[in-house]
């Protein structure tokens, strides 16, 4: 993140907060690493990738948002953290196709 205004600690899990975040209440939420995973939806290029089709929609707010550099924060705090990572991809299969709605 460019810039760090606030940190949270939960056992053995760092979260830096950007400054929009800054000025919230800590809720006392307490993260068990035992029992937490990071699951991520779905990143796609064609959103996350000056080369992507939808890049001339959402490039602006991904770059203004440093979205790819707090994904790749998020997954190395993961594994710092011994946090397993889950990447749903998005697919269809054959039979999706077939939906009648």
């Amino acid at each position: 993140m460019k810039t760090v205004a606030k940190t949270l600690c939960a056992a053995s899990l760092t979260l830096t907060l950007s400054p929009a975040f800054a000025d919230l209440p800590n809720p006392g939420m307490e993260i068990d690493t035992g029992r937490t995973a990071l699951v991520v939806t779905d990143p796609q290029n064609d959103f996350l990738s000056p080369e992507g089709v939808a890049w001339g929609v959402v490039g602006k707010n991904v770059t203004a948002n440093d979205t790819v550099e707090n994904l790749e924060t998020l997954f190395k705090t993961a594994k710092a953290a011994g946090i397993p990572v889950f990447i749903s991809p998005h697919y269809y299969y054959p039979h999706d196709h077939g939906w009648r709605f």
